[in-house]
């Protein structure tokens, strides 16, 4: 079988003796629910139209972001407010990553607030985040339920498989006796059995065969209803896998979608943990400085006292020093005082207080 949409081959189905021509359309209808294309188109007749008025430009070939930069078409979205080129996204997440780094703009572009707009603000970053692991913690426990839900489903398609190869012996055998036979048998099943036996008939020698002991034959209705049992019994198999592969599908969704939203959430972490470092830092070094400007004020202060206390302790000793001089011009005028002056000392004595008391007019003038 080949999927109309991708051109690839997505299925082999074999003949079976009855009513298993369903097994086509099951597998016709499990390829539809992974196919890409389908997903595509159901994506973008689900999800709402916004931010129409955000130009999209035309594909454009470019070197790929990640490994191994294989060439990405990549489209370019302008704001049509601020008229800036702001995001470029693959051709591929178009529909899925639009709305959110339009969003992101909305909230940072000036000509958009200035004009009256407003949108939705973020939540506090850690109790978003809190909540992010939260979910994410629930999602781990539904991806190991999921995980134990695929290998219950991996062990029944062992047994599907197994019918149908079962089924597919049947068939080869039928064909190899009757030939004319036209499989698969199909239903109602008075047709099936008529078509057996035309093809009996014709197919098979009309001389008596050889009748097997009663213990091993087997009745022709025993068979047809061992084997719609067996179709029942496929039926409801995978019907049960459709539906656990539904639910896989959307939990697989809400996970990526919760994990998209945890790594965005640990980019902004990572950011904000690396300024608080650099606020750190900064805050450090201006104590840094602070500490090295009291310790000179300090210095300056200990040197500052210093000073005074040696200024005082000299200006005790001139005072100390002083004293001592007057009184040993106390004693020495004393002494002159006792000894009989001369007329030539006395007119010594007044020729020198002549000359103290002009050098002091002096100093004084």
């Amino acid at each position: 079988m080949t999927c109309h949409h991708l051109v690839n081959d997505v299925a082999t189905i074999h003949q079976v003796v009855t009513r298993h021509h369903h097994l086509v359309t099951l597998g016709v209808c499990l390829h539809a629910k992974i196919c890409d294309w389908n997903l595509k188109r159901r994506l973008s007749l689900n999800m709402p139209k916004k931010y129409d008025d955000f130009v999209e430009s035309d594909p454009v070939e470019r070197r790929g972001k990640l490994p191994p930069y294989a060439p990405v078409n990549y489209i370019d979205i302008t704001c049509p407010h601020c008229k800036v080129v702001f995001a470029e996204i693959g051709k591929d997440l178009l529909a899925s990553k639009k709305s959110t780094v339009c969003l992101q703009h909305l909230r940072v572009c000036k000509t958009f607030t200035d004009n009256g707009g407003s949108v939705t603000q973020k939540k506090a970053s850690s109790t978003e985040f809190e909540e992010l692991k939260a979910k994410v913690q629930k999602m781990e426990e539904l991806q190991a339920k999921v995980e134990e839900q695929g290998v219950t489903i991996q062990k029944q398609g062992s047994t599907i498989q197994d019918l149908q190869d079962k089924t597919g012996l049947y068939d080869t055998v039928l064909m190899a006796v009757m030939p004319s036979l036209a499989l698969p048998l199909t239903a109602p099943e008075e047709r099936a059995q008529l078509s057996l036996r035309e093809a009996a008939m014709k197919d098979l020698p009309l001389q008596p065969l050889a009748l097997l002991p009663p213990s091993d034959v087997v009745p022709l209705s025993t068979h047809i209803q061992m084997i719609e049992e067996k179709n029942t019994t496929i039926e409801e198999k995978n019907t049960t896998i459709e539906e656990k592969n539904t639910t896989i599908e959307q939990k697989d969704k809400i996970l990526e979608l919760y994990q998209r939203q945890v790594d965005a959430k640990e980019s902004e972490l990572a950011l904000t943990l690396q300024n608080k470092k650099q606020v750190e830092q900064e805050k450090n070094q201006a104590e840094h400085e602070k500490i090295q400007a009291e310790i000179k004020k300090n210095d300056a202060d200990l040197r500052s006292h210093e000073a005074t206390l040696k200024m005082n302790s000299l200006a005790s000793r001139m005072n100390r020093l002083q004293k001592e001089r007057d009184d040993l011009k106390k004693k020495c005028n004393e002494l002159i005082n006792k000894i009989p002056i001369k007329p030539s000392q006395i007119l010594q004595n007044q020729l020198e207080e002549a000359h103290r008391q002009g050098e002091k007019r002096y100093r004084e003038g």
